[in-house]
Order: C-alpha cells, then structure tokens, then sequence
C-alpha cells in the first residue's frame, strides 16, 4: 500500500527525473547517480519507490532536486508512465551487508524488484524497453533500471562509509513537546486578580493581556513578602513568549506531555491574602479554573493535539504537597486533562483519575503498540498529608498496584510504555547535603518518596518501559532506574529524562524540551532543549540551547546510552571531562552549576542509584 505520510516519502523517481544541471529542453546525455541525485548522500541509504505524481514536487524540492519537468500529469502521460504508482523497493529490501559485492548487490536488487508488484511504466512500456530520454532526461534503462544501479552503490558507499547501518534519518521520528514545571502566576497583578476571580476562564486572556496595573511592582513585592518563595514563577508576559516560542520552534509535535506543577508557589497563601474571607469552595475553583486556563492555553497552541497532563505537589485544591484521594477536585480536574482523549479510553481514564490522578492512554500513531502510564506521585512523597494535614501511609498503595498490573499487561502483550510522573524516586542529594547528612555514617539521605516502591516496579519491566519522565527540581537532568532485586543485573535498566522549568522561580532560564521518538519502538531517539533569554519573557529571544545526540556524541537515549553517560560521569570525579563539563553547563539553563560540581561524585551516584543502600555503596565508596 502506498505510504503518503510526508516523512516517509521518499527519493528515488528515475524514470520521471531529468539530469538537474540542464534544462528542459535541453537532450540529456547517460543519467548518472550524481545527476540524478545530487542532494542524497551517505551515511542515508536512499530507498527505491515510486509516489503519486501530486506528491512528486513537494518531495523533491524540499530535498534540493529538480522535479519540474516530468511534475506535471500531462508529462507523466508524455513519458509512458502510469499515474498510479506503486512502491516497488522498500525499507525491508534494502540495505545490503558491505560484504556483498556490487554484482551482488545489483542481483539482489533486481529480485527483490522482480518479486514486487511492478506498476511503474503504462502497458506498452516494457521494464526492458528505453523510455523517451528527450522527454524524460533518461537514456535508457537497458538491462537494470538505472535506479537500482544507483541504489546498489550509494547503499555500499553508505557501508564503505560507516562499516554499519546508517543511523535513522530524524525525518523518520515523530516529535514531541515535553514540559513541565509552567508554575503560572495569576497573581502577579495583584489588581487584575479579582476579576479572574470573577470571570469564567475564556475571558482572561482578556483580562490579563492589557498592560499592568500602575501600582503592580508595589503589590507583587508586598504578596511575595507575605508569602515567601525562592524567587517569581511564570507570568502572564513569560507564559504568553514560552507559547510563541513552542508554536515557533515546536509546530507539528505528534503530542505534548506536561509533568506536574501547573500553579505557582504558595498559591493557598496568595489567594487567601487577597481574599481573607473566601470559602475552601471558592479556593478550589480558582485553582481549577488556574489549571484550566493553563491546559486551555496549551490546547490553542497546539490544537487537535495530544495533551498529556500529570499532576504535581503544587497542584492540589487544599496546599502545597496536601491532597485527598477522591476528592472532587480529582474528578473535576480529570474530566479537564481527559477530555480530548480517545472515547474509547476516556472514561477509563477519568475513573482513575478521581481515585488519585493517575490514568493510561495509548500513544498517538504514528508510534505502534504504546502506552503512556501517567502518575500522581504527590500521594507516593514522604511529605504527602491529607487535606486535613493527617498522614496516610496507603495512600500509593492503589496506584503502586495499577502501574504493576498495566506493566504486566503490557509485557504479555509486546506493547512499550512510557511512564509520566511529577516527583522522581531516589535521592534528593541537594536536601541530603544541606542538611549536612553523613549517609557515609548510616545517616539516611534525604529521598524524594516515601518508599522506593515505584521505582521497583519501573525497574523491573525495562524491557517493556523506554522511557520514564520525571520534573520537580526544575532542572535539565537524567537517570537511570537500575532493577536492584536478586538477578538483576542482567536486566534491562530503564532511560530517566528530567523535564526543566518554565518557571524561573530558581534564577534558571525558563526552557522547554522537543524530542524526537522512533514510531516503531516509542524509544527517545533524540531532544533539544530551547531556552529564554531572559527570565521576564519581554521581548524575550528562545534558541536552541543545546542538542542531546550532538553534545554528547551519542545514538539515542535509550537504556545503553544513559548507562555509557553516567559511566563516563563516574570515571571522572572532579567533573572537568567534556562530557562532565556540557552536563554542568545544562544542568541550571543560563548558568554554570558549579555548587554541583563540588557534590560530583556524589551526585553521579544518586543518577542511577535509587535506593538507599545502592547510592551509600557508590557515593562511600568514591569517598574513600
């Protein structure tokens, strides 16, 4: 069946591509590879198809290669070939081993074109026969099509190359925007926020849009004094530039994911300081009229899109890190994320959504046979409280098993899963060295969760999870989940990206991740990271700030790939090794971590080390 999708189509027509360094008119001598495929090139093998004359001009212009002249229906006609064309070489015939000679390679080609349905030339073209090389800039395609020829050697020049498969090309993988930690501040201008307050959630683009208040820096500065924080999350002027800047630099994502902290910091305080007198009632709207405007925003950014929405500790109805299983904000709030969702898959969703903000979703096509399993990790922090301030031991408990059954279900059925979350598990080595804890004394370190449940149930299905997503630092950070039980070190261990902040709220320049993912295995091949100017968003510049694959010189960021990383970290203890040094650079975006630095080997540990006496092994022994 012929494949339309504009990121397979492919580059070889011979029978309908003149020699580009002559004209129309003009005779064209022997059509040679150079001639008729100037811009292709190893290490990308080109594949052997023929397209729809529609599609022709819109694939080769956009790969540098003259398709004017046989473009046209009325020309296609003059030349006596079919316009209705079929593939007749595919991905799974090609490429040859470099051992193969070029006879050899010619004869495998011309089997494999005799295998296939052939429809490239009208019934009275014979595939022996020469075709009109006034008309269609081909001299003759004698015994072989000149195509095969030309597919024969630039496969083994691709083999000569590289002496292995050439990479996948990135036009071969569907991109995705990841983000998290947005933080929006509805109460940066003070004075506007009653009427947000007042108003229904399509009109406060209307409200907040106009400049501000005169008085607003005085107002801000006096909320902030009344609620401290470490700095400002995102306002209105940056949320709007990080907008503009992913619909620039991220159009056509096939989906978006959101890991946690929609809402700003000390939002409960903010709110109540401007409105003493409000009802609990009346705080659980505005929160989720907050999170609406945010899920709202994104949706009109990138419509008919996949958004994919996890919860964090900000983003509750009673304060920070405080949420009840049940409860009516999980309901409501479900019914907002899912709501664009498969109808097949909705109501499942909003279900275990309303139990504790967790859910499962396929991944979108083009990726094949994926899930997305996203958590409300809050309920799994060892700072989790209920509304009511009580501790609730269980309370991860239903979740822990959900992730377990739909990792189970998706192994017997050879289905990938990706794994969404906002807290990661393992060790908060920032918490841990500022509390000055000696774990090298049997002192416990600081860990993100209250148990490393979740993380042993990652950890032990590496063969079915290819990627977890995590945030909460606000950092560009990695891990890698290692299956620490009896046996395991034959497993595979499972790849960890941590999503850094649109929020500047650390003095880190607001950013945004734009990966790219191989449809066929739901594996991260690549991401760049893109990041502010500024932390204001005024009249703010967003450029690439870096590239996974470039910087580190490595194929993807599967499992393998992150363990040769944090490898390379590890034989490098003072952290000035080129690999070291790029990470440090990317860590906090817009300044060098050097405080880092000086925690390196400790900190290389806690990367993929997540239970206690795993990262006390590796940081007590690179202490002694």
């Amino acid at each position: 069946m012929m494949n339309n999708n504009p990121s397979r189509r492919l580059s070889l027509i011979p029978v309908i591509l003149s020699d580009p360094e002559r004209g129309e008119g003009e005779s064209n001598g022997p059509a040679s590879c150079s001639s008729l495929f100037p811009a292709f090139h190893p290490p990308h093998p080109p594949l052997f198809i023929f397209l729809r004359p529609q599609n022709l001009a819109d694939n080769f212009n956009s790969s540098g290669i003259n398709a004017k002249f046989c473009a046209s229906r009325s020309h296609v006609s003059k030349c006596g070939i079919k316009r209705s064309f079929a593939p007749i070489f595919s991905p799974q015939n090609a490429p040859f081993p470099p051992s193969f000679s070029r006879k050899s390679r010619e004869k495998r080609a011309k089997n494999a074109l005799s295998a296939q349905p052939f429809h490239g030339f009208s019934k009275s073209q014979k595939p022996g026969q020469h075709l009109d090389r006034e008309k269609c800039g081909l001299s003759s395609i004698a015994k072989y099509p000149i195509a095969l020829l030309c597919l024969s050697l630039l496969v083994g020049a691709a083999f000569a190359q590289t002496g292995k498969p050439a990479a996948k090309p990135a036009n071969l993988t569907v991109p995705a925007l990841l983000l998290s930690d947005i933080h929006f501040e509805p109460f940066w201008d003070p004075a506007k926020v009653a009427q947000l307050d007042g108003e229904p959630v399509a009109k406060w683009n209307g409200i907040l849009a106009p400049p501000p208040s005169s008085d607003q820096q005085q107002r801000f500065a006096a909320l902030q004094q009344a609620c401290p924080t470490k700095g400002t999350d995102t306002s209105y002027t940056l949320f709007q530039s990080s907008l503009d800047a992913m619909r620039a630099n991220a159009a056509g994502v096939g989906f978006v994911t959101v890991s946690g902290d929609l809402i700003s910091h000390a939002f409960h305080c903010k709110y109540f300081t401007l409105f003493p007198k409000a009802t609990p009632a009346e705080y659980k709207t505005f929160v989720e009229k907050t999170i609406t405007y945010v899920v709202d925003e994104l949706d009109a950014s990138f419509p008919k899109t996949p958004i994919y929405v996890a919860l964090g500790n900000n983003d509750s109805s009673c304060e920070d890190y405080l949420i009840d299983a049940g409860s009516d904000f999980l309901k409501e709030t479900g019914v907002e994320v899912t709501k664009n969702f498969p109808t097949a898959e909705r109501q499942d969703a909003q279900t275990t959504f309303a139990d504790e903000g967790y859910y499962g979703v396929s991944l979108p096509a083009p990726i094949q046979n994926a899930r997305l399993l996203v958590l409300d990790d809050l309920f799994m922090s060892k700072s989790h409280r209920t509304c009511a301030g009580a501790l609730d031991p269980q309370a991860a408990a239903p979740q822990i098993a959900w992730l377990g059954k739909q990792l189970a279900d998706a192994r017997a059925h050879k289905q990938k899963v990706w794994v969404m979350g906002h807290i990661p598990p393992g060790v908060d080595l920032y918490s841990t060295e500022k509390k000055m804890i000696d774990f090298c004394a049997g002192q416990k370190p600081v860990m993100f969760l209250s148990s490393e449940e979740m993380a042993d149930v990652i950890s032990g299905y590496g063969d079915v999870v290819q990627l977890a997503i995590f945030a909460h630092t606000h950092m560009d950070e990695l891990r890698l989940l290692k299956d620490e039980s009896a046996g395991a070190p034959s497993k595979t261990p499972v790849p960890v990206k941590m999503i850094s902040s649109i929020s500047p709220i650390h003095k880190n320049l607001p950013s945004f991740t734009i990966a790219q993912v191989d449809p066929a295995s739901a594996a991260l091949v690549d991401y760049r990271v893109f990041s502010s100017s500024n932390l204001t968003g005024v009249s703010a510049k967003w450029t690439e700030e870096y590239d996974f694959r470039k910087s580190y010189t490595l194929p993807d960021f599967s499992s393998a790939s992150v363990g040769k990383l944090t490898a390379e970290f590890a034989a490098d203890p003072g952290g000035t090794g080129p690999a070291s040094q790029d990470y440090l650079n990317y860590y906090d975006a817009g300044s060098y971590a050097s405080a880092l630095q000086v925690f390196w080997p400790q900190y290389v540990c806690s990367l993929s080390n997540h239970t206690v006496q795993a990262f006390a092994a590796c940081a007590c022994a690179n202490a002694h």
